[in-house]
């Protein structure tokens, strides 16, 4: 039985769900062959018969969440050079090779359209993409609930209107059209650039699905959650803080006491030595010698130490430096810290 998707554009098909994303370390594993589990993708990726999107097998919805003048471009959507076509269902002279079937500025054929003409060949127009409007002119397209979706997730509503993203827009949804389990595939967002503001929604929208009871499945590899991280506290502690500050100080204050109570030590033997070598009467030639040698040892290990002690105090120095200037951001009415110059070192 044929699923009529647009008669209710929020029934699910199943109870499973998998949202799929371009990223390719995980997108292969989606479950293009186990037709109980319901895939919506995004954007550009409906049309499979488009080369960068052969790798898809099926899908049951799709997403353009962008506005107009941005889905409907021409000449610069590298993604898919003729989507304006695709989203109409309409064949048209290829936006890639100007309808000649040569690529400007190449002798090379167009390998997004036949002869110049770009033909639609895999648009379902019985399946929805959700949008921001509904558009006349664009088959099976519906608007996006979004006054819905909020009202869904009362009595935080406010709180929810939070997307940064497209799979924002697809997670809030599947939880007010309540899928029982959700796949992700796709979706890393690890790099920088834009993701470095979208990853922490898509993070968001994660945790609400997963508190809603919702069975949340991530492949091995995905990079979404980063639920494979060092747990806080338990393995490691991912920032410092001023308290970390203050124990590495005193880490690094009682090594310099160290350093300096054992030149203190080596300084009180050198004084010695050097007192017998310059008072004591008919000291033999083997005798001075060896206490001439002990003594050179003693100013070498007594240099060591001066320059341990010097690194060690450098360190603690920098350390207080930067608990003052935390002291003076966090701690009301402080004054401005009066940093200490450490010798050797630049201040800035």
């Amino acid at each position: 039985m044929t699923f009529d998707y647009l008669s209710d554009p929020f029934k699910r098909r199943t109870d499973k769900l998998a949202v799929v994303g371009m990223a390719q370390s995980t997108r292969h594993k989606a479950p293009w062959d186990d037709d109980e589990i319901e895939i919506w993708i995004l954007n550009e990726m409906g049309d499979i018969a488009h080369p960068h999107y052969s790798w898809i097998k099926r899908y049951d919805r799709v997403f353009q969440m962008h506005q107009r003048w941005d889905f409907m471009r021409i000449g610069t959507n590298f993604n898919h050079w003729n989507h304006p076509h695709w989203l109409r269902n309409q064949d048209g002279p290829c936006y890639h090779c100007e309808g000649t079937g040569i690529i400007p500025n190449s002798n090379k054929e167009c390998n997004f359209c036949d002869n110049g003409i770009y033909k639609v060949t895999t648009r379902d127009v019985n399946k929805p993409i959700y949008m921001q409007e509904k558009w006349d002119d664009i088959p099976g397209s519906v608007e996006y609930p979004l006054d819905k979706v909020l009202e869904f997730y009362q009595p935080n509503a406010e709180h929810c209107r939070y997307f940064t993203n497209t799979f924002g827009y697809m997670a809030a949804l599947a939880g007010m059209m309540g899928y029982k389990e959700i796949q992700v595939f796709g979706f890393e967002m690890a790099s920088g650039t834009e993701y470095s503001y979208q990853k922490p929604n898509a993070n968001y929208w994660a945790g609400i699905l997963i508190g809603k009871g919702c069975t949340f499945y991530l492949p091995d590899g995905c990079q979404l959650l980063g639920y494979k991280l060092p747990l806080y506290g338990y393995d490691a502690v991912p920032e410092i803080n001023r308290m970390h500050l203050e124990i590495k100080r005193n880490a690094h204050l009682q090594k310099e006491n160290e350093k300096k109570a054992e030149f203190q030590q080596i300084q009180g033997r050198a004084q010695q030595l050097y007192r017998q070598l310059t008072t004591e009467k008919g000291m033999s030639k083997k005798r001075q010698e060896k206490l001439q040698k002990e003594l050179a040892q003693l100013q070498n290990q007594g240099a060591i130490l001066i320059r341990e002690q010097d690194w060690f105090r450098a360190n603690r120095v920098c350390l207080e430096n930067l608990m003052a200037e935390l002291d003076a951001i966090f701690v009301p009415d402080a004054d401005k810290p009066k940093l200490t110059k450490v010798p050797g070192l630049k201040m800035t």
